[in-house]
């Protein structure tokens, strides 16, 4: 037993000491990470092939497990994490990745990592992309909308919301409220005449997206422009030659 965790410190203290500097583009900082484990790749690929049927469950549970594991890999701790942008995270996934290995294919088509890493060095998000503000007028006064990246806490917190709704639920009952719990994700704060409501408390989401649902259709269109922003944005940095590389367990499956 004490060989055994003497072996088992050996090979944490391995992983200490052989961090993994990875730039996060909307923080704009360097954050040491720990690298990717063996049971980290498992549980990616467990999550992506759940036998359950549950489509919603499989897809947040990923969601989630990486969540989870940039968490548990950064130096600097999980409050840091959960302060970053989901944009960040997806980075810090990639840079694990491409730490391990800079090879990938699609379709038997070679990608050159190194794009994707000099994009995610050099491509700096435009304003309209960290937050967004736009008045909608009616008749009786105006909604001020006000968008912002989501960050990592923020996410995961939204996608217990989501789990929550979906339990014992058919995909085709709950589509359209899953989209709006997205859409939550990415609201700063919304006013209606004198009354502001805030969207990071993610302990009261299920209360937020039922008011989400009752304001007018234009408030989502507002939000939805945003997210579209965002997208491009973040389709940018892993972009090598109009080939988008998409960060499912595919790509971390061969590693």
């Amino acid at each position: 037993m004490d060989k055994f965790l003497d072996t088992l410190k050996l090979v944490e203290d391995f992983a200490a000491e052989n961090t993994v500097a990875i730039y996060c583009p909307v923080a704009g900082v360097d954050l040491n990470f720990k690298p990717l484990t063996v049971l980290q790749t498992k549980e990616m690929l467990k999550s992506q092939i759940d036998t359950s049927g549950d489509v919603v469950a499989t897809g947040v549970g990923l969601a989630n497990t990486y969540n989870n594991i940039v968490i548990e890999n950064c130096i600097e701790g999980k409050d840091v994490v959960n302060n970053l942008s989901i944009i960040d995270k997806e980075c810090i996934l990639f840079g694990l990745r491409y730490a391990t290995d800079t090879k990938h294919k699609v379709e038997d088509k070679d990608i050159d990592l190194d794009v994707i890493n000099q994009n995610i060095k050099t491509l700096k998000p435009s304003k309209k992309v960290i937050s967004g503000s736009q008045t909608l007028k009616f008749k009786t006064g105006n909604i001020v909308v006000n968008t912002t990246l989501p960050t990592v806490g923020k996410d995961t917190a939204y996608n217990r919301a989501v789990l929550r709704k979906a339990k014992d639920k058919k995909i085709n009952d709950i589509v359209i409220e899953i989209y709006i719990t997205e859409a939550c994700k990415y609201i700063d704060k919304i006013t209606v005449g004198d009354t502001e409501v805030n969207f990071n408390d993610a302990s009261n989401a299920d209360n937020l997206v039922s008011t989400l649902q009752k304001l007018p259709s234009s408030v989502l269109n507002a939000i939805s422009s945003y997210i579209a922003n965002v997208k491009t944005y973040r389709d940018s940095l892993f972009t090598v030659e109009n080939q988008l590389v998409d960060l499912s367990t595919d790509f971390f499956s061969n590693i």
